[in-house]
């Protein structure tokens, strides 16, 4: 009776110690956030310390489009489009934040960019509502964007598309994010009751060991042209405004605030789900409409601040196409 009793003393020792080495292999495969250090942080202001949330724009125009409409059967043919393989997943995290916990720094009274561009993707390009992460307002933690871009990396292979859009301030400073560069620029978050940063380097870091490298950022943010870092073969990185740059609002005629960023006005608003993009007038329901066509309507509407793309990707990306 003494020796059945060791035995299944040993046997549940055993199996316990399997249980506690395998329970610890697991939590240490589950990724921290690593904290940055910064120094010399200053938050920029959308739409300028003069006019904070209040900018007109001055020049409203439609660049032209081509003088011959093009198909988009015929755009794959002439190399103009690199098409999306059919058994592809498309993923989006897309972060809005213009109420901050702090009201010092709200921006306007709800935000609108966000829930435009997820409508711009399941309207116009075939997202599914399960593969968009929506983080607006007080709902975009730090931790839920870092947890949001890790669980899209877990889900994400070769040959997938994934945005990454964001509306809010910007920061910049001098951060220990990896990079070389003396001044690093950052996305202005919370965790819920503070202000808390995502440096250029930390995106870069995130992002870094995806498999698909067919993915688009989408930045509207003060200084948006220092998340360059961010570049890479098959990536295009839309930016809002230059790297020393302010970003503005949007008014309408009547001078009311939307909830809008002056650059996704017309690039997200106008631009994507609108589909006034579309210059080359490919197909009526504006499925073919790409991020350059977009891209490039905005900036035919913009006179106050200067968007910028860096384009590493192959022709011109038509999301889920």
């Amino acid at each position: 009776m003494l020796k059945k009793t060791k035995f299944f003393l040993i046997i549940f020792l055993v199996f316990t110690f399997a249980l506690f080495s395998l329970s610890s292999i697991v939590f240490a495969k589950k990724s921290e956030r690593k904290a940055y250090f910064a120094t010399d942080v200053e938050i920029v202001r959308k739409g300028g310390d003069n006019f904070p949330g209040v900018t007109i724009n001055a020049r409203p125009s439609t660049p032209p489009g081509l003088a011959d409409p093009i198909n988009a059967e015929e755009a794959i043919v002439s190399g103009l489009l690199s098409p999306l393989s059919a058994s592809a997943t498309k993923y989006a995290i897309i972060v809005g934040i213009s109420n901050y916990p702090v009201d010092a720094w709200d921006i306007y009274d709800y935000d609108a960019d966000a829930q435009n561009m997820k409508t711009a993707l399941m309207q116009n390009y075939g997202y599914e509502e399960d593969n968009i992460f929506l983080l607006r307002d007080l709902s975009a933690t730090s931790n839920s964007i870092y947890n949001a871009i890790e669980e899209v990396k877990n889900l994400e292979l070769e040959g997938d598309e994934v945005v990454f859009f964001y509306s809010g301030h910007g920061v910049k400073g001098k951060s220990d994010d990896g990079d070389k560069e003396r001044w690093d620029e950052a996305l202005l978050v919370h965790d819920g009751e503070n202000l808390t940063y995502i440096w250029d380097g930390e995106l870069r870091d995130l992002f870094s060991d995806f498999d698909t490298s067919r993915i688009a950022f989408i930045f509207d943010t003060c200084l948006a042209g220092g998340m360059n870092d961010l570049a890479g073969e098959g990536r295009i990185i839309i930016m809002s405004s230059k790297e020393d740059q302010n970003s503005s609002v949007y008014r309408d005629s009547d001078g009311l605030e939307n909830g809008e960023g002056l650059f996704s006005h017309y690039f997200v608003n106008e631009g994507l789900l609108q589909g006034f993009g579309d210059v080359f007038n490919h197909l009526e329901d504006r499925s073919d409409l790409s991020l350059e066509e977009a891209f490039n309507y905005a900036s035919g509407n913009l006179s106050i601040q200067t968007p910028v793309i860096s384009d590493n990707f192959n022709n011109d990306l038509l999301l889920g196409f």
